[in-house]
This record gives structure tokens, C-alpha cells and sequence, in this order.
């Protein structure tokens, strides 16, 4: 008996994704110039203190408490309910954290090492044995 089997009580499969298939995703009407990656990213950036956009957030964020409050305090009356209020609370605080994530900005400035910190990453380069 392996671990796998040990943990949940049941063989490993073989493989977790037996074939690759590829599909091809049609998008219909106009589309709009593509931007550059650095164009796109200073772009979505620059979306996080545009007064619009705060708003948007802001009501994304009363609706996903909407939702909750919906769950936790009235009585439902079908499971399904209860799923679907599940899955909206779910996907509001992914969609929340997606657009808080893409519109931070990230310092991509880079700094030099301290010299201390130098002569450690030499002394642990040093000790490595490289093979071929």
C-alpha cells in the first residue's frame, strides 16, 4: 500500500490528464488594437485611482456583501439557492482580488547586492559541484 493509497484510500491514477486537447475559441464582432505588454500593464494600473473605476470597485464590493448577508441571515428555501449564493460570493471575491492584483503596481526596479550579501552568494556558489 503507497501513501496515496494510505491518504485517501483509493489507487493513484496513472496519469492526471490523459490527452491534451486544444480548442479553438471564435470571437465574434470588432476587435479592438492590441497594446503592448508594458502598455497594457502601465495602462490597467493607471485604472486603480481613476474615480470611475473606484466606484465600479465599490459597488462590486456592496454586492458581494449583498450576497453574504443574503446567505447568513434569510432563510432559503432550496439548496440550489444556497449554491448559487455560494458561487456568487465565490466569484465576486476571485473577480475582487483579480482586479486588486492587476492594478497594483509591482516595483520593478532592481537594487545592487550589499556586500555582505555578495560574499555569502559567492561562498554558497562556491560549494556547489556542477556536473557536465
Amino acid at each position: 500500500m503507497n501513501w496515496f493509497q494510505r491518504l485517501f484510500g483509493y489507487e493513484a491514477p496513472l496519469s492526471i490528464v490523459e490527452k491534451v486537447v486544444y480548442k479553438t475559441v471564435v470571437l465574434d464582432g470588432p476587435q479592438a488594437p492590441r497594446l503592448s505588454e508594458k502598455e497594457a500593464r502601465d495602462s490597467i494600473t493607471a485604472l486603480a485611482a481613476h474615480p470611475g473605476f473606484i466606484e465600479l470597485t465599490r459597488r462590486m464590493y456592496l454586492q458581494h456583501q449583498v450576497l453574504k448577508t443574503k446567505l447568513c441571515y434569510e432563510k432559503q428555501t432550496s439548496t440550489r439557492n444556497v449554491h448559487f449564493l455560494q458561487a456568487g460570493i465565490y466569484w465576486s471575491n476571485w473577480l475582487r482580488q483579480e482586479v486588486a492584483r492587476a492594478t497594483t503596481k509591482v516595483n520593478d526596479k532592481t537594487v545592487d547586492p550589499f556586500e555582505e550579501e555578495l560574499l555569502a552568494f559567492q561562498a554558497i556558489d562556491a560549494q556547489i559541484e556542477r556536473v557536465g
